[in-house]
């Protein structure tokens, strides 16, 4: 049982980690692409983006849910005491999760909604262009904080920060 929870720990951590590299380095930036956006325009590509935005903030979502599940078994299987640093480590990542998720990005899709809707003037359309902007900018500080905790976390799970059986100094 003990390998199957440091399995199921390092998997998980592996997955939210790469999911995280995947997004904010490869997908994100894709749909601000010239070719992308000569082919598909703004408003197309910003719903793309919108999209991919949410379907991230989910995986992630499941992620922090399944490492707060792994870190409480640990603690009750192994009968190890809880680390705080763990505990305020995944509850920080889950409010963020929770945060872009379910604040942000539902926000940042009405403001690109009305940005680019008919009936929209050319004041507010000009409005939610400065805003969402902004707020897209938050979005991305956040995401690249998330991303430092959960490289964080990976490294915990790991057990690469833990000395070697012998202990750190060479004896000769």
């Amino acid at each position: 049982m003990i390998g199957f929870l440091r399995i199921v720990g390092v998997l998980n951590a592996a997955v939210w980690f790469g999911a995280a590299i995947f997004y904010n380095f490869l997908i994100a930036p894709l749909f601000s692409n010239t070719e992308i956006l000569s082919a598909l325009g703004w408003s197309y590509s910003g719903w793309v983006a919108q999209f991919a935005m949410a379907k991230y903030f989910q995986l992630s979502l499941w992620c922090a849910g399944i490492a707060l599940l792994h870190l409480v078994a640990e603690c009750v299987y192994l009968g190890r005491p809880l680390s705080r640093f763990h505990l305020f480590l995944l509850a920080g990542l889950l409010c963020a999760t929770l945060v872009g998720g379910f604040w942000l990005q539902p926000y940042l899709n009405k403001l690109h909604i009305t940005r680019y809707h008919k009936s929209s003037t050319p004041q507010m359309s000009q409005t939610a262009a400065r805003q969402f902007a902004a707020w897209n900018g938050v979005t991305q500080f956040l995401d690249y904080l998330s991303l430092a905790g959960i490289m964080i976390y990976l490294w915990q799970v790991t057990g690469l920060n833990q000395q070697t059986r012998f202990g750190s100094k060479f004896r000769s």
